[in-house]
């Protein structure tokens, strides 16, 4: 039996060659590739939202590059 998994990292990014926080969660039972890739958009986004808008409550200017938030996705396929 096979499923796919959505590997997600956050972290926050600096200076060039600065990289801090890698925060990794990952989601399984997912049974296709596209409807994991699928996931993984909505969930982008909306946690880019979400960080953004902590960081307006941290009183970080919107257009600073300081602490910008990345985040990277990948869909997996394992054997179970």
């Amino acid at each position: 039996m096979t499923e796919w998994i959505l590997l997600l990292t956050l972290n926050l990014s600096g200076p060039l060659g600065d990289i801090r926080d890698v925060s990794l969660t990952t989601v399984p039972g997912f049974t296709s590739q596209a409807t994991c890739e699928t996931a993984a958009r909505q969930i982008a986004e909306r946690t880019i939202a979400l960080v953004g808008k902590a960081r307006g409550q941290q009183g970080v200017q919107m257009q600073s590059s300081k602490s910008v938030p990345a985040l990277n996705t990948e869909c997996l396929q394992i054997k179970k």
